[in-house]
């Protein structure tokens, strides 16, 4: 079929509309370009950090005790008192012990003196010593009816004694026979010590001062040691008197009286033996 011009007009026209629908505008003038597409979304909030935990609060060190205090000193144990030394035992007729340990040697007869004889507390031992002899050892000849010369009394001293002494007596005896030499007593307290060769010739001494003495035989001072035969032991006694002047005591009594009498009234006691060969 044959196309009229008007066909054609009209045909065209409706080719432009259809174009049109796909981008043209439908102002005059030629088809415009689109427009851009929307923007790029807005970037993302960025999250904040999170707050960072608070450090731990440091644990305060543990408290250090307080330092105890020191205890004080335990004050010092009371000094124990010495032990009681006995009286000494009566019996005028008894031989003395000869031993600090109230033991006879030689086998003598007990019921004499005894160095555990009764008395007041001592506050120490008495010790009796010489220097002319040693315990248990031998009298050098000069001091006993042996020797040649005056035959004087042996140097002896002595430990103070307790505090109710109130002077010192010594007796000299021969255990072995039962038979006492010497005793001296009234001894002041502030004597420690009688010189070699103290006067016979006296009762009553100037040194020691107020000191008495009689002795065995009958006469007055110091009577040395004179075994018959064989080996005798000679004991010296020494007291610590807790009576000045001795109650009763008189120049005109035997050694054995003295004795008797230094039992009673004796704050302690010791002894320093030896012996003699004839």
């Amino acid at each position: 079929m044959m196309m009229t011009r008007g066909d054609l007009w009209n045909f065209k026209t409706v080719a432009i509309l259809a174009a049109c629908a796909w981008g043209c505008s439908s102002g005059g003038g030629g088809p415009k370009t689109g427009t851009a597409g929307a923007s790029s979304g807005a970037a993302g909030i960025t999250g904040s950090g999170g707050t960072s935990g608070e450090a731990g609060t440091a644990g305060g060190a543990g408290v250090t005790g307080a330092a105890g205090s020191a205890g004080s000193a335990g004050s010092a144990g009371d000094t124990g008192g010495a032990g009681v030394t006995g009286t000494a035992g009566g019996g005028a007729s008894g031989s003395a012990g000869a031993t600090t340990d109230g033991s006879a040697p030689d086998g003598a007869a007990g019921g004499g003196v005894s160095s555990d004889a009764g008395g007041d507390v001592a506050a120490g031992p008495l010790k009796l010593t010489s220097t002319a002899f040693m315990e248990g050892g031998m009298i050098p000849a000069q001091y006993t009816c042996t020797g040649a010369g005056a035959h004087p009394s042996p140097e002896l001293a002595w430990t103070a004694g307790p505090a109710a002494t109130k002077g010192y007596a010594i007796v000299l005896k021969d255990n072995t026979n039962n038979f006492t030499h010497w005793a001296i007593w009234d001894i002041p307290p502030s004597v420690m010590e009688l010189a070699m060769g103290l006067p016979t010739n006296t009762h009553t001494l100037t040194d020691p001062a107020g000191a008495k003495q009689v002795n065995g035989g009958g006469g007055i001072g110091y009577l040395p040691p004179c075994p018959p035969s064989g080996t005798h032991t000679y004991v010296f006694t020494l007291y610590a008197q807790s009576a000045l002047p001795l109650a009763n005591a008189q120049t005109t009594q035997t050694p054995d009286a003295i004795m008797a009498l230094l039992a009673g009234h004796s704050a302690g006691m010791t002894t320093l033996s030896a012996k003699v060969t004839h």
